[in-house]
């Protein structure tokens, strides 16, 4: 099981508003250490919808390599 963290490492999305979320979240060591979707959305409060959106298919994408 890797981190979040790692995933945003690892993973690739390209000229999407998930690779937008993936550069600031890599960037922003205040969401390395989420552990949940519901954590990352509250750290994410009072931003744009279209990037919360975004976030979320990227969490969505990060469960799936959980199982």
């Amino acid at each position: 099981m890797i981190s979040f963290k790692e995933y945003l490492e690892t993973c690739r999305f390209e000229a999407s508003p998930e690779a937008d979320f993936v550069r600031e979240a890599e960037a922003n060591s205040d969401l390395h250490g989420v552990e949940s979707w519901s954590e990352l959305s509250r750290r994410l409060a009072g931003r744009p919808e279209s990037e919360r959106r975004a976030a979320e298919r990227v969490w969505r994408a990060y469960e799936e390599t959980q199982a």
